[in-house]
């Protein structure tokens, strides 16, 4: 085999390798590589960590924050006597004075990647009344009478 053969045949091994470490769904990269580390900040001024793929969506990156439960949310709701979330829809994510689209991925967001890097964002909890309240169609008579 020529040089450029044997060059060719370790590209295609090793990208091969990236692909089969990088698939999709993983939480893990290659050794914490080419993953985004969000600081979620509340409104109390605690603040917990989670851990995803720049591609993954905001949509995706709360449903991990409902799944991981953290107990700083927790607690806070607790103290407001809120419920936990139940939906994504509860949950409101700012980054640098913009509410984050549910269909951005962090990577076009503007998210950090790789060691060391981190991403702080804002969280807002809404409670299931302004949720459900949302969706409601509003009253086409909205005046007061008069008389």
């Amino acid at each position: 085999m020529d040089v450029w053969a044997v060059r060719q045949s370790a590209m295609e091994d090793a990208a091969a390798s990236e692909e089969q470490q990088q698939a999709p769904g993983s939480l893990e990269g290659a050794a914490g590589e080419d993953m985004c580390v969000v600081r979620v900040l509340l409104v109390n001024e605690s603040h917990f960590q989670v851990e995803s793929a720049p591609t993954s969506t905001v949509r995706e990156l709360k449903e991990r924050i409902l799944a991981q439960r953290p107990a700083q949310l927790v607690e806070l709701l607790q103290k407001t006597e809120q419920p936990f979330p139940e939906s994504t829809a509860e949950i409101r994510l700012l980054m640098l004075g913009k509410f984050l689209v549910d269909t951005d991925t962090l990577h076009s967001c503007g998210f950090k990647v790789g060691p060391g890097e981190q991403t702080t964002v804002h969280c807002s909890i809404k409670s299931a009344a302004q949720v459900h309240a949302k969706s409601k169609p509003k009253d086409q008579a909205a005046c007061c009478v008069i008389s």
